[in-house]
């Protein structure tokens, strides 16, 4: 008896080193360890919940059910072999199985770390789920804004400018000066969605933002937009098609009218990140004798990656990089510009209530004709940041703060200047 109990002892797995290995992503290790004993040690909680969660991080989620469902016949109310075997259910695209877990541990009064990964999968299920629906869904939201621009006009902060073609200084009037002003804006956004069950869809919306400047009225703006788009959902690919018509009015007066194509192919990986490719084709319209000289039609090609880093799918990050050409179509003194871009994001689930986003973006623009003011080929670099929050206070509302910058940075005076502006902006959803 005492040889038998010995050898037993000596052949048992050392659990605390496995569940080291785990904590420190050496999930493979940890398998290796734990793997020959199963037939052995079947049965024991502790070991079936690290052998489980082993083979899930080390890629090997059918496995995992196995384990986790072993751990839930000795332990139903055992919250984090649950949620493992949901979430193995969802590596194995079995999203039924994986929602019903997941449905069954929001009543159990999970912690809100759990909540919070919970939700975040039920979302990715729906998303995923979408193509095989069928039907019409309508919706839309109102808001009201209140916010501070610190350059309503986006002109500079000098107001003199040496014009080299003139060899002197013309002094700017207020008007072509950069202006902070405070605000008051309204948006109202309706849209229409419908799937014929085997992944087409199409969509519909317009939307309309009103901006009151509190002083610099001459500075009011109103946009109005519409789009309708067509996407088709292959499994883990897709593609869509879509068309915008914006237009813009400042002041009461119509400025500019802006009608845009675009395409967009997406491709899903096991892991649910996504390889991007997307086309635009932008035409912009001025109707003002003064800017039509602006007048501009505008391709663009990129690609991009959405991803996210953890188990836990509580942040979401995406990279793009694009390039295109923005030809001048009437004039324009500094010819055709060749664009180049990047842009990066990411929206971090912080509870079930409440989400923060942060945006960066670049750009770079060379014109091919020299400028006959400032006698050289104009170069500017953009960059825009942002970064807000989503507080969900009770549905259908919302309070969304905000605040994003810009710079332009140019080699010609004029076209320097920079802009901050913050917000917060109340939503009701319908």
């Amino acid at each position: 008896m005492a040889a038998g109990t010995a050898h037993v002892c000596a052949a048992n797995p050392n659990l605390a080193e496995a569940e080291r290995l785990i904590w420190q992503d050496k999930a493979e290790a940890a398998y290796n360890i734990l793997q020959p004993y199963e037939f052995e040690l079947s049965g024991d909680v502790k070991f079936d919940y690290l052998l489980g969660l082993a083979a899930l991080e080390s890629g090997r989620p059918d496995q995992a059910t196995l384990a986790f469902e072993r751990v839930l016949i000795q332990d139903p109310n055992f919250l984090g072999a649950r949620l493992d075997l949901a979430r193995a259910w969802f590596a194995l695209n079995l999203f039924d199985l994986a929602r019903e877990e997941f449905e069954t541990l929001q009543g159990m009064d999970p912690p809100p770390a759990a909540r919070k990964t919970i939700k975040t999968y039920l979302d990715l299920i729906e998303t995923k789920t979408s193509r095989t629906k069928k039907g019409t869904e309508f919706g839309g939201y109102l808001e009201a804004r209140v916010g501070i621009d610190s350059n309503v006009n986006a002109a500079p902060g000098n107001t003199d400018i040496y014009i080299p073609a003139f060899g002197g200084t013309i002094t700017l009037n207020s008007d072509s000066v950069g202006t902070s002003d405070n605000y008051l804006a309204m948006a109202l956004g309706v849209n229409g969605l419908y799937r014929n069950g085997s992944g087409i869809s199409l969509t519909g919306g317009i939307e309309a933002i009103d901006r009151k400047l509190q002083r610099s009225t001459a500075f009011n703006t109103s946009d109005l937009k519409g789009y309708l788009g067509f996407s088709n959902e292959l499994n883990k690919f897709a593609y869509s098609i879509g068309l915008q018509y914006s237009q813009m009015y400042l002041a009461g007066n119509s400025y500019r009218d802006t009608p845009s194509l675009g395409v967009d192919l997406r491709w899903s990986q096991d892991s649910g990140n996504v390889i991007f490719l997307f086309g635009q084709y932008i035409l912009q319209r001025h109707n003002d004798a003064v800017n039509q000289p602006n007048d501009a039609d505008i391709g663009l090609l990129g690609a991009g990656y959405a991803f996210t880093i953890g188990d836990q799918m509580k942040t979401q990050y995406f990279v793009s990089a694009y390039g295109g050409e923005d030809r001048a179509v009437a004039g324009r003194a500094d010819g055709h510009k060749s664009l180049f871009g990047l842009k990066g994001g990411l929206k971090h689930v912080i509870n079930s209530e409440l989400d923060a986003n942060l945006n960066l973006g670049y750009q770079r623009g060379v014109y091919n004709s020299i400028n006959p003011l400032f006698l050289l080929k104009r170069r500017d670099s953009i960059t825009e940041a942002s970064v807000g929050l989503v507080w969900r206070v009770a549905e259908p509302w919302s309070i969304r703060p905000s605040i994003s910058y810009f710079s332009s940075d140019s080699n010609i005076a004029i076209y320097n200047y920079n802009r901050t502006n913050a917000l917060v902006a109340i939503r009701y959803a319908f």
